[in-house]
């Protein structure tokens, strides 16, 4: 077996590591079949392990990655796992296990599986992690799939895996899982957009290269030690909704074309943003660092005009701020932080009555299309899909929060429940201990989101 990134673990981790190697090898040699590209299975399980060492993550979730398909594709049971490698690797090794009825269709199975695994994440952020990595190696050799496997999982990535991705920061495992997705269900849309990333590329990448140069220079004479600069072009599915879905022009696009500047601490990131606002022409800037999105991701976002024809958004981030922004939050980092947003919303629908695809569906429609964002009075930033209301609002801050909203405040004015968001509004909620039938009814008729529909049809029932 060979896994670089050993030397990071402990002599004893690295037993641990190695024992399952072997555990799962043993058990996937007897009882599972090769995978379609003729390779032995154990390639797959040591393809996992290799991308989760590479995301740092700890050694039992690279443990659970070596033996993910265990309970799957042999006898081994979830106790005779627990007694060899310990109750918290069966639990992870199970949570993203498929879900086994013969008495319903294999779609139904899917949709079983996937809450499964959503509602597993509200326990652990790891099993994000083992099913990212599951999920992203597959997609890497599904030329071997058959068209049909490769639309529906194409199809499942955009419905559960992306969102999934995108909720815990892993952005260059979602903007991966889009491409090939993408390329499956929309061949000649996929290539067309492909072409035109290319066209930017050869276009722009001089005056790229020279950006770049004049950065480095001018944070050189003021001492600022860099530890890269690197560019970062739209991926052909990023690029496919931008126009396509949201009718803009090619080069109007402010996140067309990125520079990111990557340094050895926070107070290195101001003093950067200064120097470049001095450099170039800044249109706008977001700080990401003092207020954070929800899935962790910090960064300075300058939206620069470097010459008359090329704007380019500018990201300025220290080395924890990049590790975290390409593999998501570490399980640490996640507890500190107390679950992610996703986690709230799959709690909530959880205790609804929803079936199987409902749920996926619901989920799904918080994270696609155009989105406003909005703060609460703590600076706390929030996104929806576009066109949600304050009803929505105040049940995605929290259900509690929701149901029990008399009135609501935007940016210092009282306005209804069905007054719709704009970009950068801060949402004050009065709440009353009660929880009154004509207010949620009133809620019902204002919400937009069937997240917010949901959870008040709960709400409903328990009122009356």
């Amino acid at each position: 077996m060979e896994l670089k990134g050993l030397e990071r673990f402990t002599s004893e981790e690295q037993q641990l590591i190695y024992k399952a190697y072997c555990f799962a090898k043993e058990n996937h040699d007897k009882y599972t079949k090769p995978r379609r590209s003729g390779e032995p299975y154990i390639t797959h399980p040591v393809a996992v392990a290799k991308i989760l060492i590479g995301w740092n993550e700890d050694v039992k979730t690279v443990v659970a990655g070596l033996l993910h398909d265990i309970l799957e594709d042999t006898p081994i049971n979830q106790k005779q796992l627990a007694k060899e490698f310990g109750k918290d690797i069966a639990n992870l090794v199970d949570s993203v296990t498929k879900v086994t009825n013969f008495d319903i269709s294999k779609e139904e199975i899917t949709f079983a599986t996937d809450r499964k695994f959503m509602i597993a994440l509200t326990r652990d952020v790891r099993t994000a992690k083992i099913k990212l990595a599951d999920r992203l190696h597959n997609m890497r050799t599904s030329e071997f799939w058959n068209h049909e496997t490769q639309i529906r999982k194409s199809k499942e990535n955009f419905a559960v895996y992306i969102p999934v991705a995108e909720s815990i920061g892993a952005w260059r495992v979602k903007q991966e899982l889009e491409d090939i997705s993408f390329c499956y269900l929309k061949p000649d849309e996929y290539q067309l957009n492909k072409d035109k990333v290319l066209y930017v590329q050869n276009s722009f990448g001089d005056r790229v290269a020279s950006a770049k140069k004049k950065i480095s220079r001018k944070l050189k004479e003021n001492n600022i030690d860099v530890i890269k600069i690197k560019e970062q072009y739209k991926s052909a599915w990023g690029l496919y909704q931008a126009i396509t879905l949201k009718e803009q022009k090619i080069l109007r696009l402010e996140d067309l074309i990125s520079i990111k500047i990557i340094l050895n601490d926070v107070k290195d990131c101001y003093s950067t943003l200064g120097v470049v606002n001095k450099l170039f022409h800044t249109k706008k800037v977001t700080d990401l660092i003092s207020s954070p999105k929800l899935n962790g991701y910090q960064s300075l976002h300058s939206h620069s005009v470097i010459s008359e024809d090329f704007n380019a958004l500018i990201k300025i981030r220290d080395y924890l701020m990049e590790q975290k922004a390409t593999n998501g939050l570490s399980y640490e980092e996640y507890k500190k932080i107390g679950g992610m947003k996703l986690f709230q919303v799959i709690s909530t629908l959880q205790k609804t009555e929803l079936n199987n695809q409902d749920f996926l569906q619901t989920i799904s429609q918080m994270f696609y299309g155009e989105k406003v964002v909005f703060f609460d009075l703590s600076g706390r930033r929030y996104e929806l899909p576009l066109g949600a209301t304050v009803t929505d609002a105040a049940y995605f801050l929290h259900t509690e929060i929701g149901s029990h909203m008399t009135r609501a405040s935007i940016n210092g004015e009282l306005v209804l429940f069905d007054h719709e968001l704009k970009d950068g509004d801060t949402i004050k909620v009065f709440k009353d201990k009660e929880m009154s039938l004509e207010t949620l009814k009133m809620h019902l008729e204002a919400a937009r989101t069937n997240y917010t529909k949901a959870a008040i049809k709960r709400e409903l029932t328990r009122v009356k």
